[in-house]
This record gives C-alpha cells, sequence and structure tokens, in this order.
C-alpha cells in the first residue's frame, strides 16, 4: 500500500514540477539576482574591452563603479535554457566585479551576456560595447 501511495505521489507531482521548472526558466531577474557579488558592495571593477587585446584596467573609484552598475541596472536578465547562447563574437569586453574576496564576471554581447558562466539574454535593451570601451578609456 505504502508504495502504490509514493508511486502515485510521484506521478503527480511531476507535471507541477515541470511546470515550475518552465516557469522559473522564463524568470527575468536583475543584475543583483545574476551576479554572485552585491553589486551595491562591489570595491573594484576590472575591464577588458572588446579592442584592448588582453590588456585589463581597474578602478576603486566610487563614482566610475556606480556608473557601470547603473547602466548594467537599466537592463533584465534571462537565463537561456542550457546556457545555450545563440551566437558568441569573436572578440567581447570582459567585466571583473569584486567585493571583498568575492568575485563574479561579465562578458557581455549586446543582446546576451555569459555571467558567473551561465548565459542571459539581455532584456528590455542592450548592452553596448562602445559604453564599455568609453568607460575602459577613461579608466586609469
Amino acid at each position: 500500500m505504502r508504495k502504490t501511495i509514493a508511486f502515485l505521489f510521484i506521478i503527480l507531482a511531476l507535471p507541477s514540477l515541470s511546470l515550475i521548472a518552465i516557469a522559473y526558466s522564463n524568470y527575468v531577474k536583475e543584475l543583483n539576482d545574476a551576479l554572485h557579488v552585491n553589486p551595491e558592495e562591489v570595491t573594484k571593477i576590472t575591464v577588458g574591452s572588446s579592442e584592448s587585446k588582453g590588456q585589463y584596467k581597474s578602478t576603486r573609484e566610487e563614482e566610475k563603479i556606480n556608473i557601470l552598475m547603473n547602466y548594467l541596472n537599466q537592463v533584465d536578465y534571462q537565463r537561456l535554457s542550457g546556457d545555450q547562447t545563440s551566437y558568441m563574437p569573436t572578440k567581447a569586453s570582459i567585466i571583473y566585479f569584486n567585493e571583498n574576496e568575492k568575485q563574479s564576471f561579465m562578458v557581455p554581447y549586446e543582446t546576451e551576456a555569459m555571467i558567473d558562466h551561465k548565459v542571459y539574454k539581455i532584456k528590455n535593451g542592450t548592452i553596448e560595447d562602445s559604453f564599455l570601451i568609453e568607460l575602459y578609456h577613461s579608466m586609469d
């Protein structure tokens, strides 16, 4: 009898769990939900622009950090199923976010972004590489 009840429970719960998984996969996140660090506690950013050929610049300037975080907060992030991107550019900017000893990274490419090894579709706008190149050049 217990085996039958357990079997029925599994059979009845499976469709519900599938619906929850589908709903979660379409969940749109804000930046603070996608990063492993708290965007409000970031103390250092490191940027490598798509044109910098492996060169990186870092800053602890609160003003530049806030400019970047405000820019990245203007869009939403929707996780792609299986982290499968529709394309990956040959050149892209990369951003490292440091919060004390914790670090996250983002590789944005206009309509998508890889954030901490997970791929997201950018919703409600784009992340322009020209903005990141300009930020890179403004850093000391």
